[in-house]
């Protein structure tokens, strides 16, 4: 497979895959390229949905297409705005207005537990028996504050449970990095974890507050007075998947 067309018109995706995609020396093309519209999503499981972009694109464009549903499931609001998520809020779409509604109808909701659900269809041809089906969660809760620039869609709400899984390459890079931070002197070195140093806060700083301007303070699993410090550029520019999760 040389060239493939994504079944999506929304540039954070595409910019999404086609990084991922890269290192497979795959030509990765938009459904728009083709003058290829968006096609409807009518379905209530993002399977369907997902196979029915895949289709409308493989279609027009007689390449294979790749195409997802994705979306955030809220548990006290039963599972939505799921399927719904992209137009939460009505037409036009709108990220602010979709995040404005969430959070009024979570507004007195103690339970803020939510989790991103996405899944990937690739068809080979539009006619495809057998679409190729991948599907992933990512646990988190919902805040009231928005915080980052670098997210789109619910991402500034959205506080993650987990750490993301790093590349021996981009592992390399944190190490290198965070070896040549000026660590605070009430620093002490702890750990190597999965995002990168870990530092150990002694008891009277471990609020982040008391961390410098050039720090992010993340709670650690472990006890509460233990948190989690990272160089802030190495936050915002080596780990995307945690971008938005700080202001």
């Amino acid at each position: 497979m040389k060239r493939l067309v994504i079944a999506s018109n929304n540039p954070g995706k595409l910019k999404e895959i086609s990084a991922i995609l890269a290192p497979l020396a795959i030509e990765v093309l938009a459904q728009s390229a083709f003058g290829v519209a968006e096609a409807a999503e009518p379905h209530v499981s993002f399977v369907e949905n997902a196979i029915a972009k895949a289709r409308h694109a493989s279609l027009h464009t007689q390449l294979p297409a790749l195409a997802d549903d994705s979306g955030i499931c809220v548990t006290a609001l039963g599972g939505a705005p799921g399927v719904y998520s992209a137009r939460y809020a009505g037409e036009p779409k709108s990220d602010a207005r979709n995040n404005e509604k969430l959070i009024a109808e979570l507004g007195g909701k103690g339970d803020r537990s939510a989790y991103y659900y996405c899944v990937m269809v690739l068809l080979r041809h539009a006619d495809d028996p057998q679409p190729v089906i991948a599907e992933g969660v990512w646990l988190g809760t919902v805040t009231d504050t928005p915080r980052g620039d670098n997210g789109f869609g619910y991402d500034p709400y959205f506080r993650s449970l987990a750490r993301p899984p790093l590349n021996s390459t981009l592992r390399a890079r944190i190490d290198s990095v965070t070896a040549a931070v000026p660590w605070p002197p009430w620093l002490e070195n702890w750990a190597t974890a999965d995002c990168g140093r870990e530092i150990r806060c002694r008891p009277h700083a471990a609020r982040a507050h008391d961390v410098g301007s050039g720090f992010e303070c993340i709670p650690s699993r472990r006890p509460a007075s233990v948190v989690v410090v990272y160089p802030r550029a190495l936050v915002l520019e080596e780990m995307p998947l945690l971008r938005f999760q700080f202001a």
